[in-house]
């Protein structure tokens, strides 16, 4: 009695690979001969191809399970999750089709990285940012690709599976998938900003947005301009009418108004003391939430005793004139503004 083949994946790949806090990466997968397919970290049972969209807290492996009578056969797929401001370069999609060839045929590499300032394939060397390469290996083999910057460093995998030329290649799901997709940035604060959205197809005659999208084709990147907060459903066709879909959604939130510098009282302040009061307690917040006051003497001789709080004593040196101070608010926004007020140290009695 003929054995059943063995289960085998062709195409297995996360995009991106490397997120941000908060943000989201999509596992694409197709498995061959498969009678259950599952993915690890508690997902479960999945269709036997598709995709998968994972919002990791921390960086995280997922091992991608296909079963049969044959038994199990695996895959693995990484995110790493960059925190703080300064980040690591960004692969966007790293991808090898077919990932499972018979000796003597070749499968394409293809991928897409941000921020770096150098990116290297083991066996190829140092490429571009992006594109593609067909590669030929005689045994199954694991390509790496390393994007490196100032910030530190990125790795993504392209794992492909050669088969002996006498054994028959696997018979290979002609269902179109569709994944890698990314708007950069996905919130903007300013209608009509430039956003690119990244994505690639397999098996696919023909991909098309909803709302349309000019210059829109099998793979990525397209230019967006939205007005609005906008969801964009990108849609796969291939043979015998089969679809994939993903969808995109552009956040247009315009930013709040800047905060308002305000110091309490007329443009000049007149005191015959050598230590005064400025308060700051009228300036505002549209965006809401705390302030910081940084108050910052304009001239020599003077200074402040109190920096930090909105309202401080101020101090002069032994002349008798004008001493400009500037006072800078600032929000939680990174958004500031700033007045300035001149007081004027007196021997005259004020009336």
């Amino acid at each position: 009695m003929e054995q059943a083949p063995a289960a085998v994946f062709t195409a297995c790949s996360v995009s991106p690979t490397t997120i941000s806090s908060g943000e989201s990466a999509t596992i694409t997968y197709a498995a061959s001969n498969a009678d259950t397919v599952s993915i690890n970290q508690g997902i479960g049972t999945v269709p036997s191809s598709g995709t998968r969209v994972v919002m990791p807290t921390e960086s995280t492996t997922y091992t991608l399970t296909a079963n049969n009578a044959r038994g199990p056969v695996t895959c693995n797929v990484s995110v790493t999750v960059n925190s703080g401001t300064a980040q690591a370069p960004r692969i966007i999609a790293f991808t090898a089709n077919p990932s499972t060839i018979t000796a003597g045929q070749s499968s394409t590499l293809t991928w897409n990285v941000e921020g770096a300032d150098t990116v290297d394939i083991s066996g190829l060397g140092t490429v571009a940012s992006s594109g593609s390469q067909a590669v030929s290996p005689t045994a199954t083999a694991t390509f790496v690709l390393t994007a490196r910057n100032r910030n530190g460093t990125s790795q993504a995998n392209a794992p492909i599976t050669v088969n002996a030329g006498t054994t028959p290649p696997p018979t290979q799901s002609t269902a179109p998938v569709i994944g890698g997709c990314q708007a950069t940035p996905n919130s903007i604060t300013e209608a009509g900003a430039s956003v690119t959205i990244n994505y690639f197809s397999q098996n696919a005659t023909a991909v098309t947005f909803s709302p349309a999208v000019a210059g829109s084709g099998l793979n990525g990147p397209v230019t967006v301009t939205p007005t609005a907060t906008t969801t964009y459903t990108l849609t796969a066709a291939g043979a015998n009418n089969q679809t994939a879909t993903c969808t995109i959604t552009v956040n247009v939130t315009p930013a709040p108004a800047p905060p308002v510098a305000v110091i309490t009282g007329p443009s000049t302040i007149e005191t015959i003391n050598r230590q005064t009061t400025l308060d700051a307690t009228a300036s505002t917040n549209p965006a809401g939430g705390a302030l910081t006051y940084i108050w910052t003497p304009l001239g020599t001789g003077a200074a402040v005793l109190d920096q930090g709080q909105p309202v401080t004593r101020v101090q002069f040196g032994g002349q008798f004139g004008d001493y400009p101070f500037r006072l800078t608010v600032r929000n939680a926004q990174g958004q500031e503004s700033s007045t300035t007020v001149n007081v004027r140290f007196t021997s005259v009695r004020i009336p």
